[in-house]
């Protein structure tokens, strides 16, 4: 796939960060409906802004996909479709309307986030993502102040914790990892003050999982990359070679780390959370528990075309406009295994995919959002409604478009 209109480097500079802006602004609009209200109009001004550039980018850059882009682009469409026709045998009275204008909205998400995105585009995306986060952690921080005491019972982030802490959780992954690719000494203190900082604001936004995914996703991308890379260790004459970043990156994420399981721990309500996730004692104590048993006792019953878009609520709370708290097991319940085959293919295999390319073809920048793809998955499954995940999707489309830089990179050098 290949256009070339009219282009200036000005020109496609600001189209680029005028579609990073506007994908950044819609990864955090739930943030902004949960806690500073707002109808789902406010998904309208972004959404349009980005499709607009989209078109923009069309005509004035040269656009290169992979034959993989072209597969994964294919497969989504199909699992869309699929979900989409479910609605002739959904079991549910009206929440499948709503789902199904959220599949819908996945189609230009996923085609542009994969298509139009380059290198440059991700940076700016990134740390537009980690200035919004940023703002928000200082908002999670003041809501804390005005109540007066850190029990976190109070707070008021406890009415929609789980919005805030994804998103924390998430840009702390990325602010990690973007440490090692910010090209100047400005950059890196601004990816160093976000880390510790939203660190610190996930300890307090009462999302435990949120605190416990980013802390294994950092931890793990410093890992990749000071293999994959040698962004952290260099061999030379058969010694190991610790480079200065390692002990800067290693102690600023150790005091992070460490300063926030400890405020974690004195958040009464996290704390209690956390004392029984450690004790064994989530599934009976917590609520999921009987959520999925009662989830995949029904998906037993009907494995093969599930019950319909819309319907997961039904067959899981019990209640219909609720859902399994796991993204997968609502795949299952409202799409079967048909459905979750083609959920396997375009998130576990394509993921797994994107992984082994980037680390083959040295592509370290693009483990970055592949982390925080990895992070969504788990959040999601622990606590996602698969309707909404549209951060998985947007994620793991900016990792595999290390494969079109690459076919770009060769088009470019034969012409």
């Amino acid at each position: 796939m290949k256009v070339n209109r009219f282009s200036t480097p000005r020109t496609d500079k600001t189209i680029d960060m005028i579609m990073a802006l506007a994908l950044a602004i819609l990864l955090v609009v739930p943030y902004a409906r949960a806690f500073w209200g707002g109808a789902l109009l406010l998904y309208v001004a972004p959404f349009g802004v980005f499709c607009l550039a989209f078109l923009l980018k069309t005509l004035s850059s040269n656009l290169s996909l992979s034959r993989f882009s072209v597969f994964y682009l294919w497969i989504s469409l199909i699992v869309v479709a699929y979900y989409l026709f479910s609605i002739f045998w959904t079991h549910s009275s009206d929440k499948y309307l709503t789902n199904a204008l959220q599949m819908v909205l996945w189609i230009p998400l996923i085609l542009i986030s994969l298509t139009a995105f380059k290198k440059s585009s991700i940076e700016y995306f990134i740390y537009i993502y980690l200035t919004l986060a940023f703002f928000i952690a200082i908002d999670v921080f003041i809501g804390y102040s005005s109540v007066g005491d850190i029990s976190g019972y109070d707070a008021e982030v406890s009415e929609s914790y789980l919005v805030a802490g994804s998103t924390l959780g998430a840009a702390a992954t990325l602010a990690t990892g973007m440490f090692f690719y910010a090209s100047t000494k400005l950059g890196k203190g601004f990816t160093l003050i976000c880390m510790g900082t939203l660190f610190l604001a996930v300890s307090f936004s009462l999302a435990r999982g949120a605190l416990l995914f980013s802390i294994f996703c950092s931890l793990s991308l410093i890992v990749v990359l000071g293999l994959s890379e040698k962004k952290i260790i260099a061999f030379k004459n058969g010694s190991i070679l610790f480079k200065p970043v390692t002990f800067i990156i290693g102690i600023c994420l150790a005091i992070a780390i460490t300063f926030s399981l400890y405020m974690a721990f004195n958040v009464d309500r996290t704390a209690a959370r956390l004392q029984r996730l450690f004790s064994g004692h989530e599934l009976a104590q917590g609520g999921r528990g009987f959520i999925w048993s009662n989830g995949l006792e029904n998906f037993q019953n009907n494995p093969y075309f599930g019950y319909g878009l819309g319907s997961s609520g039904l067959y899981s709370a019990g209640v219909e406009h609720s859902y399994p708290h796991n993204f997968i097991l609502q795949a299952l319940l409202d799409g079967g295994l048909l459905g979750f085959l083609g959920i396997f293919v375009v998130l576990i295999l394509s993921g797994a995919f994107s992984f082994l390319y980037c680390i083959k073809r040295k592509e370290g920048f693009y483990l970055v959002p592949w982390f925080a793809f990895f992070y969504f998955v788990l959040e999601y499954s622990k606590s996602g409604d698969f309707y909404s995940a549209r951060p998985v999707f947007v994620f793991l489309c900016l990792s595999l478009c290390a494969m079109n830089s690459k076919r770009l990179e060769r088009q470019q050098e034969q012409t």
